[in-house]
């Protein structure tokens, strides 16, 4: 709490510029497993009250260099298990993976 604001920009903005591609400013942007979303977002998963959720002010600057103050950066201080196997489709074995337990899913479905 109390540090800067997080500062993201598009990894891609050379090849959209060369390429003639406008990207639209989404309210939702990835970071690897981690999350930027727009302030309401982040105030209706705020309501939810999700177990070590961590969130953090940040500024998205765009491929025309505008900045947007209104993203939080949101990752996970623990895991976060939120895989309803019950309703999922899934291979019951996991494939072999040095570090997880990975397995191959058909369908997905979030508790």
């Amino acid at each position: 709490m109390g540090s800067a604001p997080l500062v993201f920009t598009n990894a891609n903005k050379d090849e959209n510029t060369a390429a003639g591609i406008v990207a639209e400013t989404p309210d939702v942007l990835f970071s690897g497993m981690s999350v930027l979303v727009r302030t309401p977002i982040r105030d209706k998963l705020l309501l939810a009250d999700i177990p070590h959720l961590s969130m953090h002010p940040s500024i998205y600057i765009d491929d025309s260099e505008k900045w947007h103050e209104d993203y939080w950066f949101l990752t996970f201080t623990q895991e976060f298990d939120c895989w309803d196997r019950a309703k999922s489709e899934f291979d019951d074995e996991p494939m072999k993976a040095p570090h997880a337990e990975l397995f191959q899913v058909y369908s997905y479905r979030m508790n």
